[in-house]
């Protein structure tokens, strides 16, 4: 893809130093949400714990940060997110609070499920990207609520990855619970 494309990001992708670790250009330009669905850790990932995914929930709606970002990295975007291989790329229409107008974005679903719980950091991943772009107290609270699971494997190369992320993003109290 050539251009600009928009991202619509719910999960650990929200929080920009790690977006913009994975596509250098992604820059944030809102927030939205996705209509009729809300957040559920239940995507199976191969390190053996649960990943963020959209469901769907009628007369619900899923808070995110809608991203820029060139068209050329959305291949790169794919090859991480592991789109056909547990996530799917898909348009969706997303209600974009700025403009209080629908517009067109990217995101993931989950194609493959599982009853784990998120690592801490991963969930940490997300909380932090949630209250940096100001998502609703509601949602922040939603994603608080949910259980995590300490990674067996302290020195994954996911884990150092995301501890680096949330240190530059200035996320040092949420870094005590997973060290």
């Amino acid at each position: 893809m050539t251009g600009h494309i928009l991202y619509f990001a719910y999960g650990s992708n929200m929080l920009t130093e790690r977006l913009t670790a994975r596509c250098a250009s992604a820059r944030a330009v809102g927030t939205g949400s996705l209509a009729d669905h809300t957040l559920n850790f239940s995507k199976r990932s191969k390190d053996g714990s649960a990943k963020a995914a959209p469901v769907k929930k009628p007369g619900c709606k899923l808070p995110g940060v809608l991203f820029e970002l060139n068209g050329e990295e959305i291949c790169a975007l794919d090859m991480l997110e592991g789109a056909g291989k547990g996530y799917e790329r898909q348009t969706v229409s997303v209600y974009q609070d700025s403009t209080t107008s629908f517009i067109a974005a990217e995101t993931y679903f989950a194609t493959d499920f599982d009853t784990n719980k998120p690592y801490d950091w991963y969930h940490t991943l997300v909380l932090c990207g949630a209250i940096q772009h100001g998502l609703p107290d509601w949602h922040i609270e939603y994603i608080q609520n949910n259980e995590v699971m300490v990674d067996p494997k302290p020195s994954r190369c996911g884990r150092m990855k995301a501890i680096k992320e949330l240190q530059e993003a200035g996320c040092e109290e949420f870094l005590r619970a997973i060290d």
